[in-house]
């Protein structure tokens, strides 16, 4: 009874920090801060309780955008970032729903540069991650639709996908 408690105390505290550092109320500056934060991150479960455009839209391009910053992946030489990635895309559930919003021309604005990171991201992974995009991550590139879109971070991220390994 006594752990059931302290594992209730520790996910409060966890969405606390979580809360406060995506609100920028506490930022990540330690090792042990990104892994706190990344355990933080509820990817898995959130993916599979609603997988609406609408959560795409408001919540899951904007966490991935805030996962972007290079500060992040610079932590543990990536080895911490890589975590939530697989998680996005294994089970593919998320990855698919996000794939299906680009293809429908669904994500538009500021959260095409999350998406188009994701998919460069997940590319990259090392075949050890388990995680295989590259059909899907080529089709999106042959379409030529990130390298039209009028943010120049985003024609960047099409062009390194194009050219990716």
């Amino acid at each position: 009874m006594a752990s059931v408690q302290q594992d209730s105390q520790r996910a409060n505290r966890l969405y606390g920090l979580f809360r406060a550092m995506i609100g920028g109320e506490r930022a990540i500056r330690t090792t042990n801060d990104a892994e706190l934060f990344l355990e933080a991150v509820p990817i898995r479960e959130s993916v599979r309780l609603n997988l609406s455009a609408q959560l795409g839209q408001a919540h899951t391009l904007p966490f991935l955008r805030y996962l972007s910053d290079p500060a992040i992946k610079a932590l543990g030489d990536g080895q911490l970032l890589q975590k939530p990635l697989i998680a996005s895309a294994d089970p593919p559930t998320l990855w698919n729903v996000l794939l299906d919003l680009f293809k429908g021309n669904h994500i538009t604005g500021n959260n095409v540069f999350p998406f188009a990171w994701l998919a460069l991201e997940l590319l990259l992974l090392p075949p050890s991650s388990g995680i295989d995009v590259v059909n899907e991550v080529q089709a999106i590139s042959k379409t030529g639709s990130l390298p039209k879109v009028a943010e120049h971070e985003v024609r960047e991220l099409g062009y390194r996908i194009a050219n990716a390994p």
